[in-house]
């Protein structure tokens, strides 16, 4: 099974989402599809400091960003 979550809004609450679903499933998506196409990984420890805004979008973006091969 593959598992997608399209961002259309703000990248944290997104984010937010996955993560109840891993606390509660144990599961995560394979990616987080953002407006413009791009493709990012759920990390909990960039979640963690997003959440914190000890990192800005962009950082957890580029950071987590699944390339295209």
């Amino acid at each position: 099974m593959r598992v997608e979550y399209k961002v259309d809004g703000r990248l944290i609450d997104v984010l937010h989402v996955a993560y109840e679903v891993r606390s509660t499933t144990g599961m995560e998506p394979d990616a987080l599809v953002l407006s413009d196409g791009r493709r990012v990984k759920f990390s909990y420890g960039d979640f963690r400091l997003l959440n914190a805004e000890d990192i800005s979008e962009k950082e957890y973006i580029d950071r987590n960003s699944i390339s295209e091969e």
